[in-house]
């Protein structure tokens, strides 16, 4: 597993980043996009951070990466809908740094979310363990 995030980078910065990520890591084959909060909070408008999101989707396709698309990751007193960080319509106090950057004890938690999506990807989809015997 390999984060690739950027702090403050927006969605159109990421961009930039995802020949790395197929250079150095050729053998990819799932890719979680999370971005979004750092546009918003600089006030980009919501349709280009969707524009932004659907042509990560597309580039990943057609380089044979399966992308999830995961939603935002909502800020303290920024309300929204967040089925595990989020309490109330806010991010979890407890789980976050600064109001917005997650705590070490948040990613237990967003990776049980993933494990459940990537149990539902089909077979061709999956990971392949390296440890597995060929």
């Amino acid at each position: 597993m390999l984060s690739w995030g950027i702090p403050g980078y927006t969605t159109g910065q990421l961009a930039w980043t995802v020949k790395d990520v197929v250079r150095e890591h050729p053998t990819v084959k799932i890719v979680f996009l999370n971005g979004g909060i750092n546009d918003l909070s600089l006030s980009v408008p919501a349709d280009r951070v969707y524009e932004n999101q659907v042509k990560a989707i597309a580039w990943w396709r057609a380089h044979h990466v399966t992308p999830v698309i995961e939603s935002t990751i909502l800020q303290v007193d920024a309300p929204d809908l967040n089925a595990v960080l989020a309490s109330a319509g806010h991010l979890r106090a407890e789980l976050s740094l600064d109001g917005t950057h997650l705590k070490s004890e948040a990613y237990p938690l967003w990776a049980r979310l993933v494990s459940d999506c990537l149990a539902q990807l089909s077979p061709a989809d999956q990971p392949k363990d390296p440890a597995a015997s060929p």
